[in-house]
């Protein structure tokens, strides 16, 4: 490829298309690398290196590698379990098991095409392009619940076959109303992500600031959302209707309403809790160069659960928890 592209001259068709073929390789690459950084036993190799390099060289450059590795693979293995714990159960019927299997493949897509969105968030061009990927699987993954739901309820393929067009469109849009589907639709700092995803893994519910998705429904919030069977019943209401729901709900002109006190109490607790975090992590990085034992403090830490991670993914602890990582990246980056 490298030798086609050089061997082909500068502005000419051939060189753009070969172009493009290299960036869509190195995409591919890099959503199989995410998906290495992901497996326990990478994430178990990696924290072991880069304790050794903290305790005996904490400015080596691998020191930012291992850790932007690490923050990687952990957030892409939260959107997969958001994705997974989103998928329903095996159907009962064989006709429906090609449906159920094309909607887990579009939500594994979704999972890595947000991954990929947070972290080409400072570039809108690869953004945007990430952001119609993510879109083009939720697409994919409503159609198949919409079939999967026509087929499981006919108990055969006729179920979804024999829908008119217009039926099968109305269903699948009935099926994306549920939150489950919804695209991201501006970029994140990558910091806050990794921060909610800590949140995530010590057991709390992350907390967003309201953002304007007037116009975009239903792919409007990152986060799943998961409707009330009350909200469930009230999925067959008109479109008029929900329309008028949402302008009560965001206000005139689309404008959001100040949030319930509970809510500011919720985003005043979590700023808390991340500030306790940061503040935690400061003073492991002062014991490091203070050439103190670090990994016996980090074992401590560990056993009191001051650095505690209650997740699946880390159901044997971890020593860095995401805002150590991203401390770590922030330190070398401004120190280079």
């Amino acid at each position: 490829m490298s030798a086609r592209m050089q061997a082909s001259p500068e502005g000419g068709t051939r060189r753009a298309r070969l172009e493009a073929e290299a960036r869509d390789i190195a995409r591919e690459v890099s959503c199989r690398r995410s998906n290495l950084y992901a497996t326990r036993e990478f994430q178990d190799d990696a924290e072991a290196r880069l304790a050794d390099l903290l305790a005996n060289s904490p400015k080596d450059p691998e020191v930012a590698l291992l850790a932007a590795q690490l923050t990687e693979g952990r957030i892409l293995e939260r959107y997969r379990r958001e994705q997974a714990a989103l998928m329903p159960a095996v159907p009962a019927t064989p006709a429906a098991i090609a449906a159920h299997r094309a909607l887990g493949e579009a939500r594994f897509e979704m999972a890595q095409s947000r991954l990929r969105m947070d972290l080409n968030g400072a570039d809108s061009s690869e953004w945007n392009l990430w952001q119609d990927r993510h879109l083009e699987a939720a697409q994919r993954a409503s159609l198949a619940a919409a079939e999967l739901s026509a087929i499981e309820r006919a108990g055969s393929d006729s179920g979804w076959r024999n829908l008119p067009p217009d039926q099968q469109r109305e269903l699948r849009d009935l099926v994306a109303d549920n939150g489950t589907f919804d695209t991201p639709i501006a970029p994140r700092n990558y910091r806050d992500v990794a921060e909610e995803t800590q949140d995530i893994f010590e057991g709390h519910q992350p907390v967003r600031e309201a953002i304007n998705d007037t116009g975009f429904a239903p792919f409007g919030p990152t986060e799943p959302r998961q409707r009330t069977p009350s909200d469930q019943d009230a999925r067959d209401t008109t479109s008029t209707t929900a329309a008028a729901q949402r302008t009560a709900r965001d206000g005139i002109g689309g404008q959001k309403q100040p949030p319930p006190p509970d809510r500011a109490r919720r985003l005043t607790q979590q700023k808390r809790r991340r500030e306790a975090r940061s503040r935690g992590v400061r003073a492991l990085m002062r014991d490091i160069k203070a050439n103190q034992r670090y990994l016996k403090q980090l074992d401590r830490a560990v056993d009191s659960a001051d650095i505690k991670i209650a997740s699946p993914l880390n159901q044997n602890g971890s020593m860095f928890d995401l805002t150590m990582l991203s401390f770590l990246l922030e330190t070398i980056d401004k120190s280079r």
